[in-house]
């Protein structure tokens, strides 16, 4: 969704106090630069764009890279919460 119309999207259900909204916005254009996980999750914690981030193992490079990235964030104040969308093979080799 462009940037505007998650906004507006936010906005609606504000009165429903959720926790996060999921996949707003596409994180692959977020600029130069922004190509690998852990440089556009930099971004969006420098540019304190999040309040929560969730990584997901599978796409984010790894446990080692989730650990990573939850602890740039921890040093930001910003929650982690670990995200997986994938197949049983992928749980099981992230596991």
């Amino acid at each position: 969704m462009p940037v505007n119309d998650s906004i507006r999207y936010a906005r609606a259900f504000e009165k429903y106090d959720l926790a996060w909204a999921e996949d707003m916005i596409d994180v692959g254009n977020l600029g130069p630069g922004s190509d690998a996980p852990k440089n556009w999750v930099r971004d969006l914690i420098d540019h304190r764009a999040v309040d929560i981030i969730y990584p997901d193992p599978l796409t984010a490079g790894g446990i080692r890279e989730t650990k990573r990235i939850a602890d740039y964030a921890s040093m930001y104040g910003v929650q982690t919460v670990i995200h997986f969308a994938g197949s049983p093979v992928g749980c099981m080799a992230s596991v």
